[in-house]
């Protein structure tokens, strides 16, 4: 169960990654096989990416607290 929870928290946080949309996580998702992995090498993929609109922008992954906050909210409001 924990697992699984984990597992959504960090489907969330590389979703709601800033520049990170639908074909940009299924991408991630297909090269990296998780959410977590894709999270962790967000980094180093940002860099030798660094170029175009989004060029000298950090990658701003939002928190496991902000998606765990999120979640409960979501939850309470059914």
């Amino acid at each position: 169960m924990e697992q699984n929870f984990s597992k959504k928290i960090d489907w969330l946080r590389l979703f709601c990654t800033p520049s990170i949309g639908v074909v940009t996580f299924r991408h991630l998702m297909a090269k990296f096989g998780s959410a977590s992995e894709a999270i962790k090498q967000l980094p180093d993929l940002a860099s030798s990416l660094n170029r175009g609109r989004y060029a000298n922008r950090a990658i701003t992954v939002p928190t496991v607290q902000w998606a765990e906050e999120y979640i409960e909210k979501c939850s309470k409001n059914g």
